[in-house]
């Protein structure tokens, strides 16, 4: 799982940002959904550890190879991590270099352990490891059930907030634990978070929610002041009750621990006109990212990664969403007025419903390239008049353009190739280039299936252009322009913004000459890749 580790970031990370503080930082992000046969498996703990991953990298000064992630480990692998973790810090220390060790954990704990499947790791054990490691700052996130037995280990508080008096970078050293709960409290996840509430609102603190001062960076104080209010505020109406974070220190120095620092990034932005919580998606990652709680008059901004999000506000009757495309180091305002109401069952946060739904009942448009293969049903055509042959185009879709439901669209593709047509017993067969452009208007009514994929059916009306041209120009070329009624059946998927294609069409072409009135019929076959946002 180490050794996967730059390439799992890079897939589902944002690219790690610089440096913030001069102090080498170290993370060990150890998620495990299974506490052993007399509990429940939990959904989230992976999707913590990537949220967490995800503002270190982007916004903590942590480096992807700064970085470990242990997805299910066994007490092994999280103590080799520890060791691990230990020789980095000898070699930066070897440099002259001061070191700063977080050590993150979601997943299920009890009676003093952290319970990783059918083992455990006790808490005094992960207490021994971090101080092992030898960093100057060791600090802890334990987001799991009855965590707070490892702060009353040392006497820890549950409160809504501390000083840590200390900058890593100005001989500081020590250590702080913070937990999501009290040794005697559950620690819940949310659906609509799709998380633990605990997590949820730390990292929201850390992608600038906490930042009382405004000063662009988030210190360890104001990140945990943050977690506890806004975790107390949401789970006092749960049936799993409320839960308070504690914490305990042990910290000497100077100044204050800085966590996240929010300048020259990418960020969402609250007016003072807009009142109320906001929860921020990301498509791209399919993670609920962050969330902003506001009242009227005050601006707040959530510092997030390049990348296309939904924000969500929920209203008394109906959710408001809307969606927001942040470049780098955009500073994009979301704005109330752009906001949809959605119904309650349409939420976002629950699944890809309502985008989902905004593709099947929402205009939109489907731009795609495609290659194709057209050939005549009747084999005289085929060898005499119309050779078979393949298909480059493109295609334009007004998706629910005409009515849910109902789309229209327009392609054009070109093709040709190369035969010989065979001129009788007493001739020479003659070599013949042979060119065909096709183009068309269609309607298609559209049936989804699941979140992603959809059968389309219509008509199609096409303008044929046929011509062939005898290479040894024996004969003068042969051309024929004729509309040709149709219609088409097909399907698509999506994948995020992209979409897979294949569509299959019918047409009829009257051929008529002075020597023959026929009635003919061709088809046509095409993949295509588009996309459709």
């Amino acid at each position: 799982m180490r050794a996967a580790l730059p390439l799992l970031l890079v897939a589902l990370l944002a690219p790690a940002a610089a440096r913030a503080a001069p102090t080498e930082r170290l993370a060990i992000l150890v998620a495990h959904p299974e506490g052993g046969p007399d509990t429940e498996p939990l959904r989230y703990p992976h999707v913590d550890a990537l949220k967490m991953g995800a503002v270190l990298t982007e916004l903590g000064g942590f480096g992807a190879d700064d970085l470990t992630l242990l997805i299910s480990p066994s007490p092994d692998e999280v103590n080799a991590a520890l060791d691990a973790a230990r020789a980095r810090v000898e070699a930066a220390r070897a440099r002259g270099a001061r070191t700063l060790l977080l050590f993150y954990y979601s997943g299920h704990a009890a009676a003093g352990d952290l319970r990783l499947g059918a083992r455990r790791l006790p808490m005094s054990d992960l207490r021994a490891g971090l101080q092992r490691s030898g960093a100057d700052v060791q600090l802890a996130f334990l987001d799991a059930c009855e965590s707070g037995a490892m702060t009353r280990l040392k006497g820890g508080r549950r409160a809504p907030s501390f000083v840590v008096d200390v900058e890593p970078d100005r001989d500081a050293s020590g250590y702080v634990v913070i937990t999501s709960s009290s040794a005697l409290e559950a620690s819940q996840e949310s659906d609509e978070l799709r998380g633990s509430f605990f997590t949820h609102h730390l990292v929201s603190g850390l992608r600038g929610a906490a930042d009382r001062t405004g000063d662009g960076a988030v210190s360890l104080e104001e990140a945990y002041a943050y977690a506890y209010h806004r975790t107390v505020a949401q789970t006092a109406g749960t049936r799993g009750g409320t839960q308070h974070p504690t914490f305990t220190y042990d910290l000497r120095g100077n100044g204050a621990v800085t966590l996240t620092r929010l300048g020259g990034r990418g960020a969402l932005l609250f007016p003072p006109d807009g009142e109320g919580r906001y929860l921020v998606y990301d498509r791209g990652r399919d993670l609920v990212v962050g969330e902003v709680d506001k009242r009227a008059g005050t601006p707040a901004r959530l510092s997030v990664a390049p990348g296309r999000y939904v924000v969500k506000k929920r209203e008394a009757n109906h959710l408001l969403l809307q969606e927001v495309a942040v470049g780098a180091a955009e500073q994009r305002p979301v704005d109330e007025s752009a906001f949809e109401a959605v119904a309650f069952e349409d939420d976002v946060t629950k699944g890809p419903t309502w985008l989902a739904q905004r593709r099947r009942l929402g205009r939109g448009w489907l731009v795609d390239a495609r290659v194709g293969y057209q050939a005549f049903f009747d084999a005289p055509s085929r060898s005499d008049l119309f050779h078979p042959s393949a298909l480059v185009g493109a295609h334009v879709e007004g998706r629910n353009l005409v009515a849910p439901g109902l789309s229209l669209h327009a392609d054009a593709a070109v093709g040709g190739t190369q035969a010989v047509v065979q001129a009788g017993p007493y001739a020479e067969d003659l070599p013949v280039d042979f060119v065909i452009v096709v183009g068309g208007l269609g309607l298609s009514f559209d049936w989804w299936f699941a979140d992603a994929a959809r059968l389309r059916a219509g008509p199609q009306l096409s303008a044929v252009y046929l011509r062939r041209d005898f290479r040894d120009g024996a004969l003068p070329f042969q051309d024929l322009f004729t509309i040709s009624p149709g219609a088409a059946l097909g399907a698509d998927w999506w994948l995020g913004d992209l979409t897979l294609g294949l569509t299959l069409r019918a047409h009829y072409l009257r051929y008529a000459t002075e020597a023959e009135d026929r009635s003919l019929g061709f088809g046509e076959a095409y993949l295509s890749v588009g996309y459709s946002p």
